[in-house]
This record gives C-alpha cells, sequence and structure tokens, in this order.
C-alpha cells in the first residue's frame, strides 16, 4: 500500500502538475505575486495554534478546552496547520473547489511542521472522502494530503482502509451535536491487519467538531490500534454549539 502513496505523488507531478501549469502559471494564490505557488510572506500570515488543547488541537490556555471535557472523543490527539480563516482558509478553498492540486506540497508540509516531536507514528491513513465529494471534484483532498505526508515521512500509507459503511449527511450546517449524531457508526475498516497494534496518523484537510475523526479513530481502535493521532491542514473554531 505505501506504494500506491508513492505512484500517486509521482503520477502528480509528472502529469497533472505539468497541465496545471499550462493553466495555472506560478502566481502566488494569496498575493498575486508572480514566481511562487504560495509566497513566503502569505506563508508567514497564517494563523498557527501555539498553545493547542492536547485532545482536539484548538486553541486553549489550558490543556484540555472544555467541549473535549464533555465529549468522548476516540482519537488520542489532533493538530492543525493552522486556524480556518484568512489566507489558510483562501489555499484550501482553492485547493478543494478550484481544481488547484498543484499546491498540495505547499499544503502537506505546512501540516508536517504542526507535528509534535513526540507522536511516535507507524502508518498513515486518511478520513474517506464521499463519493458525491469525488464526483464533484475529481479528486479527494484527503487522499492527495495524505499521500504526501507518508511519503515526506517515509511510513506506509493506507488509503482506503476506511469506508462509509452508510450514506451520510454533509456536515456543514449542523450543530456540533448533529454532526456527532450524524457520523455515529457511518465509518467502517475494509481490513484490519494493517493497523493492529499500530500507533495510527489519520489525515484531513479540516477539522470542525473532530466528529469525523472520532469516528474514524473508534473504527481503529476496535481493530486494535494502539494510537489515533489526528493531523489536518486546518482547524475551524467558529462553530460555537
Amino acid at each position: 500500500m505505501k506504494q500506491i502513496g508513492s505512484h500517486l505523488l509521482r503520477l502528480f507531478k509528472e502529469t497533472g502538475k505539468g497541465l496545471l501549469e499550462l493553466v495555472f502559471p506560478d502566481f502566488c494564490i494569496g498575493c498575486g505575486k508572480r514566481g511562487e505557488l504560495l509566497c513566503g510572506d502569505c506563508l508567514e500570515e497564517i494563523k498557527r495554534i501555539s498553545n493547542p488543547c492536547q485532545l482536539c488541537g484548538a486553541p486553549q490556555e489550558g490543556p484540555i478546552c472544555y467541549h473535549c471535557r464533555d465529549l468522548n472523543l476516540h482519537f488520542d490527539g489532533a493538530r492543525s496547520g493552522g486556524l480556518y480563516e484568512g489566507i489558510l482558509r483562501e489555499i484550501l478553498l482553492a485547493f478543494k473547489f478550484k481544481g488547484r492540486a498543484d499546491i498540495a506540497e505547499k499544503l502537506w508540509n505546512i501540516m508536517i511542521k504542526a507535528l509534535p516531536p513526540y507522536w511516535q507514528i507507524d502508518c498513515v491513513v486518511t478520513v474517506p472522502p464521499h463519493k458525491g465529494s469525488l464526483r464533484e471534484r475529481g479528486f479527494s483532498s484527503s487522499l492527495l494530503l495524505g499521500a504526501g505526508v507518508a511519503h515526506s515521512l517515509s511510513l506506509p500509507f493506507y488509503p482506503h482502509i476506511l469506508e462509509w459503511r452508510r450514506e451520510v449527511k454533509r456536515q456543514v450546517g449542523l450543530s456540533r451535536g448533529e454532526r456527532f449524531s450524524n457520523v455515529r457508526g457511518a465509518i467502517a475498516l475494509t481490513s484490519k491487519r494493517e493497523v493492529e497494534g499500530k500507533r495510527v496518523l489519520l489525515v484531513d484537510d479540516v477539522m470542525t467538531t473532530g466528529a469525523t475523526a472520532s469516528a474514524c479513530a473508534l473504527a481503529l481502535k476496535r481493530a486494535k490500534a494502539q494510537r489515533v493521532w489526528v493531523l489536518t491542514l486546518a482547524r475551524d473554531i467558529t462553530l460555537k454549539i
């Protein structure tokens, strides 16, 4: 399965990126400056999370945020490259909805910098994409980011080990409680042997309440995964209830 990630990246670099360069010259998505897809000045504008909750990764003064005290989250910790606002929000929306897969490498490099040094990881998996999203966008943002993270960390990559066992509503527009109810029991594993006894890194593009990540982590823990860490590009903290 590790070879799948390497193949995806090679195919992306050799074909997709070349085609995109014909349509999108190297102008910074953030400021429009020519020369780089994402310039250093715009990277500096990303709002990093310097004091994250040790469980969900949201900005927090103490070790655990008040939301996590009331939730039974099944992952062991989560981190994100930055807050889902400003330049990072623009970048992510362009990546997901405007066909800008050419900036994927910039994005997974942002993610990797958010990894705590004490996390020990054996393999990388991704949140499974919805079929509707695949039809609309033509690619899975979580799969592409996961492939890059796994390749950069030289770890085995299992992109299709998690799947949706039933249809669920889109999480956008749902309250915090509705999001957890919506995905409860909706995710299953296609195979257990790859994660049994392993410390797993679960990759996605953005985390809001942690509902989907928690459902994925529960499926992985039931398959005897030792730890489940979550890494996303962005952390959305706008949902209050």
